[in-house]
């Protein structure tokens, strides 16, 4: 995606859904534009594998000049349980009723390797992604 006039800002996000690029990929989060602003949840799931965000490395918040939100992140967490994994991912609001909200997200093992059955991109099949501004 290509976003332009952004600005940055502080907030949260929450909600999930599931996307289709291959197979159903569903996640739910609750991330903050601030990674050191807790809670930060992220789960991505596929058939029977699980990646679940353990740490938010970084995160930061935009809107763009036609109002959508996004936020760009990067984090550790566990695969199937084993841990050392990475993640990087992009979220958007791009307001109701969600289906043209996105969301990709690559998960790499220790080698870099990107994990195939939970690394997806694409438009929102089902559910809902919230910006919730900090006031």
């Amino acid at each position: 995606m290509t976003f332009t006039n952004i600005a940055v800002v502080t907030g949260r996000f929450t909600g999930g859904g599931s996307i289709t690029p291959e197979a159903r990929v569903t996640h739910g989060f609750e991330l903050h534009c601030d990674a050191s602003d807790v809670p930060n949840n992220l789960e991505i799931n596929n058939g029977g594998d699980n990646f679940h965000l353990v740490t938010l490395t970084t995160g930061t918040c935009y809107i763009d000049g036609n109002g959508v939100a996004y936020i760009e992140g990067t984090g550790t967490g566990t695969f199937n349980g084993v841990s050392a994994y990475k993640i990087s991912f992009t979220l958007t609001d791009a307001g109701e009723p969600g289906t043209k909200d996105f969301a990709s997200y690559v998960i790499t093992d220790s080698s870099g390797n990107p994990v195939s059955s939970v690394t997806a991109s694409g438009y929102l099949q089902s559910g809902n992604q919230q910006f919730h501004k900090k006031k």
